[in-house]
């Protein structure tokens, strides 16, 4: 009845804007950092176009399987899909090595934290590979410059940070202190990379630095 065709409307909805957000918005920055033209991410659309064109044959398959059948292939489709493991292939050995070395911290547990400006949060998705690759990452606003005091942070023997990037280098500066400033542990501060719109730290105590395959010593 009306409830059935409302959820049908709501289900079709929340599809239609979830595929505009991740085709438009999200994957754009993954094209760019795996250095495609703007030709290649053309012909990608194209084909992504095609595929949703190829959605009006899926009465057929519906008639095919039944309605419930055909849903459930779907489900078991998608569920499947969620257990491929993808592994990125970079075209930029920079890249690899700041994926491989996030791997490593996150085998040693050391937390990590993104502070971002705000209205700006979609530029996290520019190190998004490597935000992934820890166990779990502690988004902060740059609206302030207090300390950190999250007990994660707080209590760490070390902490892998990303700051973000500024015009005026004090503004930088004052939310890379906030880090250390809340963490009486964390004296040092060793850059490991510089990105797109961040700059991403290793902090630790006196003398500390990163002993794995990705050290940082001098």
């Amino acid at each position: 009845g009306n409830r059935r065709l409302a959820a049908l409307v709501l289900g079709a909805a929340l599809l239609a804007q979830s595929h505009q957000t991740i085709t438009v918005f999200l994957n754009q920055l993954q094209y760019r950092r795996a250095g495609l033209s703007d030709a290649s991410i053309g012909y990608l659309y194209i084909l992504v176009t095609v595929a949703g064109l190829l959605g009006a044959a899926s009465h057929r398959f519906t008639r095919l399987l039944g309605q419930r059948r055909a849903a459930a292939a779907f489900c078991l489709a998608v569920v499947a899909l969620s257990f491929v493991r993808a592994d990125v292939e970079f075209l930029y050995q920079e890249a690899a090595e700041a994926v491989a070395l996030a791997r490593e911290q996150t085998a040693a547990h050391i937390p990590a934290v993104y502070i971002y400006k705000p209205g700006e949060e979609w530029c996290i998705w520019a190190v998004a590979d490597e935000l992934m690759q820890h166990e779990r990452v502690y988004f902060v606003s740059a609206a302030s410059e207090d300390p950190v005091t999250e007990p994660a942070i707080a209590e760490a023997e070390a902490v892998v940070s990303y700051t973000p990037r500024y015009d005026d280098l004090k503004d930088e500066e004052a939310q890379y202190m906030r880090i250390p400033s809340g963490n009486g542990k964390l004296s040092e501060g060793h850059l490991q990379h510089l990105h797109k719109f961040c700059v991403e730290w290793y902090n630790c105590g006196d003398g500390g630095t990163w002993r794995g395959t990705g050290d940082l010593a001098e």
